[in-house]
C-alpha cells in the first residue's frame, strides 16, 4: 500500500499518548484510541532512512505469533505492509491488509508513519487489542528494503510492555513541580 507524503502537525499535540519505546529515544510512538470506531491511531517516528517494524507480541516481547507491521518512505511515496511473524525471520506478508496507511514523510534524518486499524480486526493473523498489558516489538534498519519482498535484518530491535488504554492522556497530566528530579535505573542482561 502507497500513500502521497503529507507534511505532519505536531505529533504531540495530535495524539492523546506518547512514550518512547527505546532508552535512546530514538523509536517514539503517538497513539490515540477511539471507543466508538474500535480504532487505533498510532504515529511512530523513527530516527532513521530506512526501514521501521513495528508489532504486538503474544505476552512474550519476541517475534514468533507476532502481529507486525513494516512501513519506509522511498522516492517521495510511504510503504505499510500487514505482517505476522511465525518465527525469528522475516516476518510473512499478510493476505489481509488490516492496518491502514494515513501517512509518511522523511523529515531531517527521522522517518514517521501514521497508521490505525481496528481493535480486533477478525483476521486470524492479527492479535486483537485488549485492555491491560500489550507487549510491543519494534525495530529499524538504516536501508530501506532492497524489494518490497525483501528486508535486510534489524539493526535496532526491543520490546516494551505499555497499556494501550488505560494510561493518562498527555494533556491531562499534572505539571510536574520545578524542583522535580528523575533518574532512570537500567540493567543489562
Amino acid at each position: 500500500m502507497a500513500c502521497t507524503i503529507v507534511h505532519t502537525a505536531t505529533l504531540k499535540d495530535s495524539y492523546g499518548h506518547f512514550v518512547s519505546l527505546d532508552e535512546d529515544e530514538n523509536y517514539l510512538m503517538y497513539w490515540t484510541t477511539n471507543d466508538a470506531t474500535q480504532t487505533i491511531y498510532i504515529s511512530i517516528s523513527v530516527k532513521t532512512t530506512g526501514w521501521v517494524g513495528f508489532g504486538i507480541s503474544p505476552y512474550t516481547g519476541r517475534m514468533p505469533g507476532s502481529d507486525t507491521v513494516i512501513g519506509w518512505v522511498s522516492n517521495g511515496k510511504a510503504y505499510l505492509q500487514d505482517r505476522y511473524a511465525e518465527s525469528r525471520t522475516t516476518p510473512i506478508l499478510d493476505a489481509s491488509q488490516d492496518y491502514n496507511l494515513i501517512s509518511g514523510e522523511e523529515i531531517d534524518g527521522t522517518t514517521i508513519l501514521k497508521f490505525s486499524r481496528k481493535y480486533n480486526t477478525a483476521d486470524s493473523n492479527d492479535l486483537p487489542l485488549q485492555n491491560g498489558t500489550s507487549r510491543l516489538i519494534w525495530s529499524y534498519h538504516s536501508s530501506d528494503p532492497v524489494t518490497p519482498d525483501s528486508f535486510t535484518i534489524h539493526e535496532k530491535q526491543g520490546s516494551r510492555s505499555l497499556n494501550l488504554f488505560d494510561s493518562i492522556p498527555e494533556i491531562d497530566k499534572p505539571p510536574m513541580p520545578k524542583d522535580t528530579q528523575t533518574f532512570q535505573i537500567t540493567h543489562t542482561n
